[in-house]
């Protein structure tokens, strides 16, 4: 094989791996702009309008309505949540919910036998009701989201999925 030949075999196996390897790249930072959209387009609104001054955290609910959750500290210290969307936002005194730690106390003991992960707790609206989701994932690879009233911890619904529901509709 001549030098010339090979260095256009070289360019062109590159190439390949250039555009192989930018696909799921692409995919990732479009993944991760989604998750961050939310973060930026309202993290300064939340600063300025709410009684938060420092955010410690941030999430998502999806529900009927999707709301990004800001978990923050004001100047004295209290912690709130905000839940906010295009819409509308809610204001939530942390110390006024259900105790994170009983709350997940509770889901271990109510899917007992199986040993559980709790991938997330957060909070959230469900036709006018304020709640938490939880979705914990046992040691069968089944996905349980939880769903308790955010004052009493009263369970309110459960969905048991073997897979997790970003991938249902796929």
């Amino acid at each position: 094989m001549s030098m010339k030949r090979f260095r256009w075999v070289i360019a062109v196996v590159v190439l390949l791996v250039l555009v192989a390897a930018w696909g799921p790249l692409h995919l990732y930072r479009s993944y991760m702009a989604e998750a961050t959209d939310g973060r930026l387009l309202y993290e300064d609104w939340v600063l300025a309008n709410t009684p938060i001054s420092t955010i410690l955290q941030y999430d998502r609910y999806h529900g009927n309505q999707m709301y990004h959750i800001f978990l923050g500290t004001n100047a004295e210290e209290r912690k709130f949540y905000v839940l906010i969307n295009e819409d509308e936002h809610w204001v939530v005194p942390y110390s006024a919910g259900y105790s994170i730690d009983q709350l997940m106390e509770q889901v271990k003991t109510s899917l007992a036998p199986a040993n559980v992960e709790i991938r997330h707790v957060v909070p959230g609206r469900e036709e006018g009701q304020l709640l938490y989701e939880v979705l914990a994932v046992d040691d069968k690879n089944q996905y349980h989201y939880l769903y308790y009233q955010y004052y009493t911890g009263e369970n309110l619904k459960e969905i048991h999925l073997s897979q997790p529901w970003s991938l249902q509709n796929q």
